[in-house]
């Protein structure tokens, strides 16, 4: 018999099931503290799934805290914390478990609550922006007290999220993005306008002209503001949005097994048709980034002595491992999640409170694929 059973025939996913299901028998202690979970290989077998699914429970509850992870001996139950009557949960809902994202919201978050008699619940979509709105309707139970939601970054999905917080009255903090037609819910944002700014100014400081922008679909709030402080930047120096090169990408498409696929396959393209002997590529998003590196090197070309790549957004741990290694304007993530979650503490504790729109600016990250361009004499 199964360690776990699913029920195929319910309209709740089924990582949404393993998860409830191994985190109430942690809670209920019949997973008592140093308990070994089969293997992940064991458990998909068991159930009937894909190992994918038992990876992103499993790690889910590892960031909650209720599991850790010990390399080539298992996961295993840790020691729980001083019981309470009764939780008061803080639901953290995030669009994709890639672990480098997730560690740096969750841990935010984590940060925030120490010291609390706050349970920390995550949920998480697989790159599916209307699967991650739909998580929302999976938080009924009783013991939840508010919500830090990272946002899809299209406006479109301003409406479910305004819609749940009117029917379930339930505060809610949007976190690294802010979308039109929400002003009246808190948002602890990435600086998107400074981020475009600083980056393409760095860019034209280096001596590039012949620039080559990646991304910047321009659906989200978030996404027209980067693009209105890249034009700020090339203000600065007589130039306009129209001296970019652009590289057409479908950055809301993603293949989850190779999210950079996009970006790489676009890129190749660009530069195989339409080279106009660019200097430098704008890489609005990390995906992107990683597309437009693989592309660069697979035509046979050099970073930075060719083509210099400076990314936007996540600083993704293979950035720094890649040769030459990326510099990156990196977007605060656990910074953002941890203010976010104090904004949302304050909610709870003051519900009148006036909504309030905050921002956190970049920082740069400076690695090895820019180069500067000697200046002609």
């Amino acid at each position: 018999m199964s360690l776990l059973e699913l029920n195929n025939n319910s309209d709740t996913p089924l990582v949404q099931q393993i998860q409830t299901n191994l985190r109430s028998r942690i809670l209920r202690d019949e997973f008592p503290p140093g308990y070994k979970l089969p293997s992940i290989r064991q458990l998909s077998h068991d159930l009937g799934c894909s190992t994918g699914i038992v990876e992103r429970a499993v790690s889910t509850l590892t960031a909650e805290g209720l599991l850790k992870s010990e390399p080539r001996r298992g996961v295993y139950v840790r020691k729980p914390r001083e019981k309470r009557v009764k939780s008061k949960d803080i639901a953290l809902i995030l669009p994709g478990l890639r672990l480098e994202h997730m560690a740096s919201m969750s841990g935010g978050v984590h940060a925030a609550l120490a010291g609390s008699d706050y349970r920390l619940i995550i949920q998480s979509a697989d790159n599916d922006f209307d699967d991650e709105i739909h998580l929302l309707e999976y938080l009924a139970h009783d013991n939840l007290v508010g919500v830090v939601i990272c946002p899809p970054t299209a406006d479109s999905y301003a409406e479910p999220i305004k819609e749940f917080v009117s029917r379930r009255e339930i505060p809610l903090v949007l976190a690294t993005h802010r979308l039109v037609g929400l002003s009246s819910v808190d948002a602890v944002a990435i600086d998107e306008f400074e981020h475009g700014r600083a980056a393409v100014d760095y860019l034209l400081s280096k001596g590039h002209r012949e620039i080559a922008l990646i991304g910047g679909h321009g659906l989200s709030l978030s996404s027209r503001q980067t693009l209105e402080g890249i034009a700020a930047g090339l203000r600065r120096y007589r130039l306009a949005m129209s001296d970019l090169h652009k590289i057409d990408v479908d950055v809301l498409d993603l293949n989850d097994e190779e999210p950079w696929l996009n970006g790489q396959v676009s890129t190749e393209r660009f530069l195989r048709e339409h080279n106009p002997g660019i200097t430098a590529i704008l890489s609005l998003g990390n995906y992107s980034t990683i597309g437009a590196y693989r592309a660069v090197q697979s035509l046979g070309l050099s970073i930075p002595d060719d083509i210099s790549i400076l990314s936007t957004g996540s600083d993704l741990q293979a950035f720094a491992l890649l040769q030459p290694s990326i510099t990156v304007f990196t977007d605060q993530l656990h910074a953002t999640c941890e203010r976010a979650t104090f904004r949302l503490l304050q909610r709870i504790e003051n519900p009148g409170m006036q909504p309030e729109a905050i921002q956190i600016p970049p920082q740069l990250i400076e690695r090895e694929s820019v180069r500067k361009i000697p200046v002609s004499k």
